[in-house]
């Protein structure tokens, strides 16, 4: 169970990098890393609800409705992984926790009006 926790842990964290790399790329706004560790910290809040606030004009709706989603499903692929321990459901995460911490420094920016 603790390799199966750590290995949860890391593949999360390696989506949540990647997440971070839509600032530092794709992001209009100059890269923050005050913004960073802020999304980062009201992520809870940021993922679930800033979706509609990514750069990216044709994709807002589809970041909304991940955000709206990120919970539960990132909640039932890690449980499915704890429980069943299926390597598909822990490479689903990747792809997942990228997609809800995408551009998440400029989330927050807007959202607060910083």
């Amino acid at each position: 169970m603790r390799q199966r926790l750590k290995h949860l842990l890391l593949v999360t964290l390696g989506g949540v990098a990647i997440g971070i790399l839509g600032d530092v790329f794709l992001s209009p706004e100059p890269f923050s890393f005050s913004n960073i560790v802020g999304g980062i910290l009201f992520s809870p809040l940021i993922v679930t609800f800033g979706g509609g606030h990514v750069s990216i004009e044709g994709a807002k709706d589809l970041f909304l409705l991940g955000g709206l989603l990120f919970w539960p499903v990132d909640i039932g692929l890690a449980v499915i992984w704890l429980k069943l321990e299926s390597i598909s459901s822990l490479l689903l995460v990747l792809p997942w926790t990228a997609q809800a911490f995408f551009q998440i420094g400029l989330r927050l920016a807007v959202m607060s009006g910083v």
